[in-house]
């Protein structure tokens, strides 16, 4: 039977949406909608972690509703995507370059991802094709399907939440509609089309909830509050109810209160306005990076949905601080049928917008290569042939109702099999064995870059302490291999004695001695024994006095393993018991994720990462923090003194500094051009 209507559902960590709406219809009508809290510590990231108790939540809150087939929206960051061009070819040849291509767009393992692409954009003149590539987990897509089956829906597809908003911007967006802001509770999604076309989209870290955040910090409403606690969602809709945004960053300062109530209100809306950098901050370089690659292009016009929409004061704020653009926010989306009964449920429908993308059944991450297909039709079939199996024996032996009672105790049990898998047991167990099958290429890499006569310093002091008293060297050489000595010695016992005793060194494997000549001195009358000593070097790792006896013997090896290495310095550095291999990746991730950290944000280059790679002490080590300080590094600090009054010179005063300078230069590009900002 086709499937006209579905359920469309985007679960995030704080609220679930759900509407029923027409399927696969250019012009489709929202029957039905609800917007719920998600149940608390049940979903993390887009995934279902308590899969039992959010699908009983589901069924209570969408009780009424008329079909139990389903589309769901994935609201993550586990999904990556790729911009990407490729050569011209047939639509189902695109697939099969694909998968031969994903190792050069997403360099990761990939063997867990199901790839799906979208056409945005054919050049016949270059003769290429414009997609974009997104890699979902299997296992977040099989959480959904465990899912599914204990809320009783069936799934008709699976879409992405950035390409469901960009799916309905090209379809059925009103013409001018090239650049749209979706401000959700946690996140913010801004896409750029030009000529209905996608020409770019950028998830901004910032979300609704950072004013709210900030409007309860203020302590605005703590007077009234006397019994509970200000929520985020009450916080939001004071919010939408009251103006708590400046007109401009410019404006907090111009605003002088004139009582102690006003002082409240001002010091609240400083606070929350202060809160708007992190968009301002994100958008502008997304901007910027645009305008770049496209200079010739005009976007004047931002159109601005989602539950961060309906924070009022919003659109001025962001005309004001970006001079020229206008700010549409949507109360409703243009184009959208909705019914009676979702019209006065008062619903926002731009709150809804990848639901109703999704709804165009264009794109599905249930699709997979002709491989993966061919491999799951030989799994299920087999899986078919021993249930059939089980199944046929389990009715004769036991009958239908014990039969019935097993599959159900089945089911319990693939459902705590999903939640462990959930709970990150899979990846644990993942990255655990590719770190053990890398165990041997890591120990490969150093063994290639060892050389034996880097423990030069070490090997000369063993041979000092074997060389017999009347041993004369009189030449000698080494290079990575070996280590070749002439000398002389009083006798050929002498000889013999030296070379056992040097048999004795660690760092020599295989001892040879050649060229023996005995002379007798005309003048004094000694013997002397004179010979090549050749010494090859022990291949691996030996390491210099580990136990500080000062030589290197059987004592320095640890771990019992007749071998003087690696394990041996780290001991059992995982604490699981066992000086073992394990505990060289332990020790080498330890030292690779320590160098990574000081990279990425040791943003002053004082050799830690500390609250003072915080420039702007916002509580997060981020990209803003490294403009600040690449500007800040030609600033005289001194010059500029206590500028914020906390009584100390320090680099706090230059951020106050460039803020300052920032707002003054927007005041004067205002001036310029005629008082608008």
């Amino acid at each position: 039977m086709a499937v006209t209507k579905v359920l469309s559902i985007e679960v995030t960590d704080v609220v679930t949406r759900v509407i029923e709406v027409d399927y696969g219809k250019k012009d489709p009508v929202v029957h039905k909608a609800i917007v719920f809290p998600t149940p608390e510590k049940t979903v993390s990231d887009g995934v279902i972690e308590s899969v039992e108790t959010f699908a009983k939540e589901f069924q209570r809150q969408t009780h009424g509703f008329g079909t139990k087939n389903a589309v769901f929206v994935l609201a993550t960051n586990k999904v990556i995507s790729r911009e990407v061009s490729i050569p011209e070819m047939k639509d189902d040849q695109i697939p099969d370059f694909i998968q031969n291509q994903k190792s050069e767009y997403f360099p990761m393992d990939t063997s867990g991802h199901t790839m799906v692409h979208r056409i945005l954009d054919r050049d016949k003149d270059k003769k290429q094709i414009k997609i974009i590539v997104y890699a979902v987990p299997q296992k977040l897509v099989g959480n959904y399907h465990s899912f599914a089956q204990l809320a009783g829906l069936n799934i008709v597809g699976v879409d992405y939440n950035g390409n469901a908003i960009y799916q309905w911007l090209s379809n059925e967006g009103h013409k001018s509609m090239d650049m749209y802001l979706q401000i959700n509770e946690r996140s913010t999604l801004f896409t750029v089309l030009e000529n209905k076309k996608y020409a770019l989209q950028r998830n901004i870290n910032f979300g609704a909830y950072a004013l709210s955040d900030r409007l309860i910090q203020s302590g605005y409403y703590d007077g009234e509050m006397t019994d509970q606690i200000l929520t985020r969602a009450e916080a939001l809709k004071r919010l939408s109810e009251e103006e708590f945004v400046f007109p401009s960053f410019a404006a907090i300062k111009l605003s002088e209160p004139d009582s102690e109530a006003a002082e409240r209100l001002h010091s609240a809306k400083e606070m929350v306005t202060e809160g708007m950098r992190q968009l301002l901050g994100n958008l502008s370089r997304v901007l910027e990076y645009y305008h770049s690659k496209n200079q010739n292009a005009e976007l004047n016009t931002i159109f601005v949905g989602g539950c961060g929409a309906k924070v009022r004061g919003l659109k001025a704020f962001l005309e004001n601080e970006f001079s020229g653009v206008e700010v549409v926010v949507l109360d409703q989306l243009p184009n959208v049928k909705v019914s009676s009964s979702v019209s006065k449920s008062g619903i926002n429908t731009s709150e809804l917008i990848a639901c109703i993308g999704a709804a165009d059944g264009s794109l599905t991450f249930l699709t997979a290569s002709k491989e993966a297909k061919a491999n799951k039709l030989i799994f299920l079939g087999a899986i078919i042939l021993v249930a059939g199996l089980i199944a046929a024996i389990v009715l004769v032996i036991f009958g239908k109702g014990k039969y019935n009672n097993k599959l159900n105790e089945r089911d319990k049990l693939q459902v705590q099999i999903d939640e462990l898998v959930n709970s990150g047991i899979e990846d644990l167990e993942t990255r655990y064995n590719a770190a053990m099958d890398s165990v041997a290429k890591i120990v490969e890499f150093h063994n290639g870059t060892y050389r034996a006569n880097e423990d030069w310093n070490a090997t000369l002091s063993e041979v000092e302490t074997k060389a017999v008293s009347s041993m004369v060297v009189s030449n000698l050489s080494s290079d990575s291999g070996s280590v070749v000595f002439n000398v002389s010695v009083g006798s050929k016992e002498e000889a013999a004695k030296l070379l056992l005793q040097f048999q004795q060194i660690p760092y020599f494997n295989k001892i040879s001695i050649t060229s023996i000549r005995e002379s007798i001195s005309d003048m004094t009358g000694q013997v002397a024994v004179s010979f090549t000593l050749a010494c090859e070097y022990t291949q691996g790792y030996i390491d210099k006095d580990i136990n500080g006896d000062g030589k290197v013997d059987e004592n320095d090896d640890k771990n019992g393993d007749g071998v003087v290495d690696k394990l041996d310095i780290y001991g059992d550095s995982n604490h699981d018991g066992v000086t073992d291999i394990r505990d060289i990746v332990k020790s080498e991730n330890d030292a690779r994720a320590l160098i990574r950290n000081l990279i990425e944000n040791d943003i002053n280059n004082d050799g830690v990462v500390d609250d003072a790679d915080d420039i702007n002490k916002d509580g997060e080590i981020d990209d803003i923090d490294r403009d600040l300080f690449a500007r800040i590094e030609n600033l005289n600090i001194d010059a500029i003194g206590d500028l914020n009054n906390d009584t100390i010179v320090d680099i706090m005063d230059a951020v106050e500094y460039l803020r300052i300078a920032d707002e003054l230069a927007a005041a004067e590009a205002a001036a310029a051009n005629g008082g608008v900002q």
